[in-house]
């Protein structure tokens, strides 16, 4: 009788471990789905944890990552796979490398999967986003975050200057004014500098600003080239020139930036909202204030995303465009964003 008894227990033990193996073989058997991210090293633990996320959510979705330091980097790859047909099935690229590889074919067009989606509704996103990604009224791809420049100010060194600390300067003639204030050579305390200098797609980006604000043009009407030898554009300039040769005031080119702002040595500078983490982590004491960019005859404002596409040759397109919408989920947009100071690119969110 007993040996009966253990007998079927014997059975029923091994039909019920056959069903877990059966089981879980179901479930581990996964899609793969291959992403390239622009990411320092510093920040792919973070994340790895949102990648994590979306796997967790998506248990028969397993991510390949691919993390690049720089963006040109990424271009270059991203380049060279369009032409051999070998692209990962998501990237995260800035608009201005989007921009030639849209036009030149290697970019999805992703209308039809944003007019099915109950996830990312593309009204929700600012108009000035949205156009960042759109060629000849297709979308070729979906803004990430809301990355902005501004003029930061020192408090401490306003206050010392005189300077009301409540607001920065409101226009061209008050950046002159307030840049000869905060100047004092003898502490090596500089007035006002710019993002940086040299040769990165940065360096016009703040410039461009200037142009605008003095009422001109980046691109000549037709867009057949540039419009720098316009009088606005060389009225920028001069600004510019003259605040570092004649009233010595601007940091110049050659004049290393790094660390000047942390030890209280600058004034006024550009940034962008992405440098308060930087400063509550490198410079928590440092007392600063944001305004706009001071206007001139208008006001400038430079405005920039980072893009999830797909490219055409990408052999996982829906995987692509799923993993896109999770991005774009109000709760997880929104932890992106605000992790690194940037604004959610959805208006829901906000």
């Amino acid at each position: 009788m007993f040996k009966k008894r253990g007998a079927v227990r014997t059975v029923v033990l091994a039909v019920s471990m056959l069903w877990v193996l059966v089981f879980f073989s179901q479930v581990s058997v996964s899609e793969s789905l291959e992403m390239w991210w622009y990411s320092p090293s510093a920040t792919i633990p973070y994340f790895d944890e949102i990648f994590d996320q979306f796997e967790a959510e998506e248990p028969g979705i397993k991510v390949d990552r691919q993390y690049f330091a720089t963006w040109p980097e990424a271009f270059q790859k991203l380049q060279i796979g369009i032409a051999a047909g070998k692209t990962p099935d998501m990237i995260r690229l800035k608009e201005s490398y989007a921009y030639p590889i849209a036009t030149a074919g290697g970019l999805t067009d992703l209308s039809d999967y944003l007019s099915k989606s109950e996830v990312v509704n593309l009204e929700s996103v600012p108009e000035s986003l949205r156009k960042l990604y759109t060629v000849g009224g297709k979308v070729y791809g979906m803004p990430l975050n809301g990355p902005i420049l501004g003029l930061f100010y020192n408090k401490d060194l306003f206050a010392a200057a005189g300077l009301p600390v409540d607001a920065g300067p409101q226009n061209w003639s008050d950046l002159r004014d307030y840049a000869e204030k905060l100047r004092v050579p003898e502490k090596d305390q500089w007035g006002f500098a710019v993002y940086e200098y040299g040769t990165r797609e940065f360096n016009l980006t703040w410039f461009i600003t200037f142009i605008w604000e003095a009422g001109g043009k980046f691109w000549k009407d037709d867009y057949t080239g540039v419009a720098l030898d316009s009088p606005e554009a060389v009225e920028a300039l001069q600004f510019l020139v003259d605040l570092i040769y004649q009233d010595k005031t601007l940091l110049p080119p050659g004049v290393p930036k790094e660390g000047l702002v942390e030890s209280n040595k600058i004034g006024m500078w550009i940034q962008g909202n992405w440098g308060m983490k930087f400063y509550a982590n490198a410079a928590p004491d440092l007392n600063y204030g944001t305004a706009l960019l001071p206007k001139h005859r208008t006001h400038g404002q430079y405005v920039s995303s980072d893009g999830l596409l797909i490219p055409e040759p990408a052999k996982n397109k829906d995987l692509g465009w799923r993993l896109i919408e999770f991005l774009l989920r109000p709760d997880v947009n929104a932890q992106l964003n605000l992790r690194d100071s940037f604004l959610p690119v959805n208006s829901i969110t906000l």
